[in-house]
């Protein structure tokens, strides 16, 4: 990854209109957790690898794949039918499927080297989230939460911290400006709902992709994954099997950049970072070893919590008078009218 690039890309913490759409989030948790929260006023952003869709990040390879053979078979058909030279440069690399799906699976191989799977030469970036889910046009699970949220807790019930959106994206953008990330921003899952393309949602990366190949096909670069960079990434860490597709999730997506990263992004451009990298945490549970780091750690700014709603179970009361005991009494604490006993 060109360095320059890194230093130049602009960070969006959230799109146009995400906070209207979700003026709410609601984080769901169990008592440690909201003590834990609470009391630290940061939360934990999980590693991908360490959450529990088991196709995180690497289910958008094979729809992007395709989508990008059947493009840029298109994109090289029409180019054949103005450009003798490309005419025959495809017809002698093996024909138009043949080069469309090479350079298909060369790119988003690129991509995933250079983002997920530590395809540099040092060590780039680390992926880690945060996950919520939208309620905000569902007024009961808005005021009760989502069922099969507190399945999760059983009989010993969960928690439901709701946060204020602008708020949160405020801290957000703190946090970026306090520790060294390459990007952080806070979005909308989309689900891979059958029959429906990754240009259904991430349009801009499927045009930035035939952009490189028409670069390619003008005989100005060899393909490059650089360009691509951010609306890959956006891609890849929003796009989510749809078994999941009731949590309606919104997630942070945090990638705090390695010392080696700032080093040498330091270095080729003659100029000091001062953002000091994020601390990693690594534990181990019955799940095995996962780690996250803390974000919002040595922020001034509160926590945006608004209210905590109290899950249903045989351990409702009890559960609500902790929290009540926990929280100050200036913060709305709700007992969940879901009759769900675990």
């Amino acid at each position: 990854m060109d360095e320059k690039i890194i230093d130049e890309l602009e960070i969006t913490i959230a799109e146009a209109g995400f906070v209207t759409a979700h003026p709410e989030l609601h984080h769901y948790t169990s008592f440690e957790g909201l003590a834990g929260i609470y009391q630290s006023n940061t939360m934990r952003a999980t590693h991908f690898t360490n959450l529990n869709d088991s196709t995180e990040v690497i289910l958008f390879r094979e729809p992007l794949t395709a989508e990008l053979i059947k493009r840029f078979s298109a994109l090289i058909r029409e180019r054949q039918k103005r450009d003798r030279g490309v005419l025959l440069r495809v017809f002698k690399a093996g024909g138009v499927e043949y080069v469309s799906t090479n350079l298909a699976k060369g790119l988003a191989n690129s991509l995933y080297q250079v983002t997920f799977e530590g395809g540099t030469s040092y060590e780039f970036c680390e992926t880690y989230i945060a996950s919520y889910c939208a309620h905000s046009d569902q007024p009961y699970e808005s005021e009760n939460g989502l069922l099969s949220q507190w399945r999760g807790y059983g009989t010993g019930g969960g928690f439901c911290i709701v946060f204020d959106t602008a708020r949160l994206i405020s801290m957000l953008a703190e946090e970026f400006d306090n520790w060294h990330y390459v990007r952080i921003n806070i979005d909308s899952v989309h689900y891979a709902v059958d029959g429906e393309p990754p240009s259904s949602f991430f349009s801009g990366l499927i045009d930035c992709c035939e952009t490189i190949l028409t670069e390619v096909l003008n005989g100005n670069m060899e393909p490059s994954a650089t360009d691509a960079f951010l609306p890959f990434v956006r891609g890849a860490t929003l796009y989510k099997h749809q078994g999941f597709r009731e949590e309606r999730e919104v997630r942070v997506v945090a990638m705090p950049g390695s010392q080696e990263l700032q080093s040498h992004v330091n270095a080729a451009l003659g100029k000091t970072d001062s953002r000091p990298g994020k601390n990693v945490t690594v534990i181990e549970d019955e799940r095995g070893k996962r780690s996250y780091i803390s974000l919002f750690d040595g922020l001034k700014s509160e926590l945006p919590i608004k209210r905590v709603i109290v899950g249903p179970s045989k351990n409702q009361d009890r559960n609500f008078k902790l929290a009540a005991t926990l929280l100050p009494k200036s913060l709305r604490v709700t007992k969940s009218a879901t009759p769900f006993m675990g």
